[in-house]
């Protein structure tokens, strides 16, 4: 498990994966459900290069 303290070294992957997950599956529009999302990084910068509408779900 991450500290939070880790978060922030982390940082400059979450753009890079979220390219790589609009690239993969041709994303653009639609839905996309973020289960598990903790902090939620990925599912912001998905949001940021997309036109999907974007939900968060954590526990």
């Amino acid at each position: 498990m991450l500290k939070s303290s880790s978060y922030g070294s982390m940082m400059p992957i979450y753009p890079l994966l979220a390219q790589q997950c609009v690239d993969d599956y041709d994303l653009n529009s639609g839905i996309c459900l973020d289960v598990g999302t903790g902090k939620g990084f990925v599912g912001v910068e998905i949001a940021k290069i997309t036109h999907m509408s974007i939900y968060f779900i954590d526990y």
